[in-house]
């Protein structure tokens, strides 16, 4: 999958067709739509520190999840 620039990794996938849960409405209020990213990590924006908040509270994360 390929996001544009400014793109959240959310709304490159639903684009893409990849049904992803998303229970808060893309609001950043949950942990349900968080993915490991496998390639082009580096070339992400920095998450920010209510997405580094949410990401301590979900299930299964990597070094490259967002």
């Amino acid at each position: 999958m390929e996001a544009e620039t400014g793109e959240t990794i959310l709304d490159a996938a639903l684009r893409s067709g990849i049904e992803i849960e998303h229970a808060c409405e893309k609001s950043c209020a949950c942990t349900t739509c968080h993915c490991i990213v496998r390639e082009g990590f580096d070339s992400l924006a920095e998450s920010t520190e209510d997405e580094d908040d949410m990401l301590d509270k979900a299930w299964g994360l990597s070094p490259t999840a967002v």
